[in-house]
């Protein structure tokens, strides 16, 4: 008969618990609990239960305050250079935990597992939290009302009929964030716009998407020179997405008076 083996406790090696840490917070509360349980130290393992919870709650409430233009990378560091400095000081290392013959490391598998819930529970938690203040620009849906004049142009050139409502994400008004975007298109002899792209932006990639669809959806009059109508080559429109407390509306002017292709929208 084969001898019996002796079982070997697993332990989350400090690598594991900072990966799993930087894809979702709560993955380093569970793996400290459990590899502090295994090491029977319950006042460790009781700090954490308890503490890591509200310290993750009170990191999401400090991190609606972070500006907007923050790299998500940066936001999800920190909370890794917390546990990292755990690790440091309350934890054993990798090679402690090889040189103690019980003890095993989990599988890769096993620290994914626990991320994907774990990472579910962040998204909630964070989503619980941060949802507030957003609630009365989720429910106007993001569009603006249209109110708008023709800027003054030469006879004969292009006309705006109806400008299609950007989309103001709800999300950007709640954070203050306002930008920019000259979109540059051109127009068939029916007045459809067959090409758009974005000529300047500022911030960049943030409005965009929206300040386009914008641009296709909206209905021009062609340019007509003796009575046929004309393409209309490299016509610009700069929407500018800014925060007004009055009525939500869209204003359109000229800029550049002398420059009959150009035309400013401020979208509320």
């Amino acid at each position: 008969m084969k001898e019996a083996q002796p079982k070997t406790d697993l332990l989350y090696s400090p690598r594991q618990i900072e990966i799993a840490t930087f894809l979702a917070s709560p993955s380093a509360i569970y793996m400290l609990v459990k590899n502090y349980n295994v090491l029977e130290k319950d006042e460790y393992s009781r700090n954490v239960k308890y503490i890591g919870p509200l310290v993750f709650v009170l990191y999401v409430l400090t991190a609606l305050y972070i500006p907007y233009e923050v790299p998500i990378s940066i936001l999800q560091g920190i909370p890794v250079f917390f546990v990292w400095a755990i690790l440091q000081k309350y934890h054993m290392t990798k090679e402690e935990i090889i040189m103690l013959s019980p003890f095993n490391f989990q599988s890769n598998w096993k620290v994914i597992l626990v991320g994907i819930p774990a990472l579910v529970v962040s998204l909630c938690v964070t989503f619980i939290l941060t949802l507030p203040p957003y609630l009365p620009y989720i429910f106007d849906g993001g569009q603006s009302s249209v109110v708008f004049k023709n800027p003054d142009k030469p006879e004969g050139s292009y006309e705006i009929l109806e400008i299609s409502p950007p989309y103001y994400d709800p999300y950007l008004k709640a954070e203050g964030v306002e930008g920019w975007v000259v979109v540059e298109f051109s127009l068939d002899e029916s007045g459809k716009v067959d090409s758009a792209k974005v000529h300047e932006e500022s911030p960049i990639g943030v409005f965009s998407e929206a300040a386009i669809e914008s641009v296709k959806q909206s209905i021009f009059k062609p340019a007509s020179k003796d009575g046929l109508n004309q393409r209309t080559e490299s016509a610009f429109l700069k929407l500018s997405f800014e925060l007004f407390d009055d009525t939500n509306e869209i204003n359109c002017d000229s800029v550049l008076p002398d420059d009959e292709r150009l035309t400013s929208c401020s979208v509320q």
